[in-house]
């Protein structure tokens, strides 16, 4: 029996679901192999049963979004946050960051019945299996993930920062021309797509695996970019992922600035 499959959206831009369909012709026979339920973009009928794979793509902004998540949660086998908005929160996520004066004369007044919620990715409601992060995702990631998991296999994510798929790629580095490009802070699996163009990373993937945060703005400092510039890019894509990161940051810096204070004592 083919694995059911569907694929699901909250507030977003649909981009992420687009890349499904416009997949290389490789996506042709996987898409075969499975039995595609639930796709609102591509299908006129859409049957919401048992689920054996789902992609979820968007963030959470409100409570018909919460709805539809739980719904699919609780009969997914496996769930995929399929995009930087579900992923990390993503560009909507930014309003987190912003206070709330400079944006509430935007909102549509008619729209008030809707119960707003501050923008957050899926996994801060339910359990997900899998990310494939990315505005939108890689394709060839999302083959290789297809792939590996309609054979019954654990994918395993891309481990290493963009900066190691630029280097891979002879590219030269955009920090040396100033630009405030985001690959050392980026988990890779793009193939470095926008530095091969000469456009800076903008973290659109999320933090990379055990990226050391404080390093990070040191390397920026260093080059000559002001550390408020670049907290105000990260929140960009990232900045509910970074979060966590800050705080540790903070901490890390209580402690050196007691430990400074104690040896002044000293002396």
């Amino acid at each position: 029996m083919k694995p059911k499959v569907g694929v699901f959206g909250a507030s977003g831009c649909a981009g992420c679901m687009l890349s499904i369909p416009f997949l290389e012709d490789e996506i042709l026979d996987i898409i075969g192999q499975v039995n595609l339920l639930s796709f609102s973009l591509i299908k006129g009928r859409n049957i919401n049963d048992e689920f054996d794979l789902v992609f979820f793509e968007g963030v959470i902004c409100h409570n018909d979004d919460l709805e539809v998540l739980r719904k699919v949660r609780e009969k997914t086998k496996i769930l995929v946050a399929f995009g930087s908005c579900a992923c990390t929160g993503g560009i909507p996520a930014t309003r987190n960051f912003v206070d709330e004066s400079k944006f509430n004369h935007l909102r549509h007044k008619k729209m008030d019945f809707i119960a707003d919620r501050e923008p957050m990715p899926i996994d801060h409601y339910v359990d997900v299996e899998y990310h494939l992060p990315g505005c939108p995702p890689s394709q060839p990631e999302i083959v290789r993930f297809l792939k590996q998991v309609l054979l019954g296999k654990d994918f395993r994510p891309f481990d290493k920062p963009v900066c190691y798929e630029c280097k891979l790629n002879r590219n030269r580095c955009l920090l040396e021309d100033g630009k405030i490009c985001f690959g050392t802070l980026t988990q890779g699996g793009c193939d470095a797509i926008c530095p091969n163009g000469g456009y800076e990373c903008w973290g659109c993937r999320g933090p990379a695996q055990d990226v050391n945060i404080e390093e990070v703005y040191t390397l920026f400092k260093d080059k000559g970019i002001p550390e408020e510039q670049v907290r105000n890019r990260v929140t960009t894509f990232m900045g509910m992922r970074m979060k966590e990161h800050d705080k540790t940051l903070k901490l890390l810096r209580q402690d050196q600035t007691k430990k400074q204070e104690t040896k002044q004592e000293a002396k």
